[in-house]
């Protein structure tokens, strides 16, 4: 949850919107989920490779990264940081 907290912090700061955590993810504006292959929404990810993530309009709010992939915090050859991915303008 760092990286996310961190992320939403940074846009708190550039912008005029601001972020809260909730406990029941039926009220949350926004969602971010780790999701393999098919999940129910209509768009499936890959696996490795190609597909690292899809979000939906504003007003749907979901944000799902592909549980397939190799997520890292920090630089690691072969795989994505999800610090840089979460904070890019």
């Amino acid at each position: 949850m760092d990286p996310v907290t961190r992320a939403f912090q940074t846009w708190a700061a550039n912008t005029h919107f601001r972020f809260s955590k909730v406990q029941d993810y039926g009220t949350a504006d926004i969602t971010i989920g780790f999701h393999s292959g098919r999940h129910g929404n209509g768009t499936l990810f890959n696996g490795r490779g190609e597909i690292l993530a899809h979000a939906f309009a504003l007003q749907d709010g979901r944000f799902h990264y592909d549980a397939d992939e190799a997520w890292v915090l920090g630089a690691t050859q072969g795989a994505f940081d999800l610090r840089l991915l979460l904070c890019m303008k």
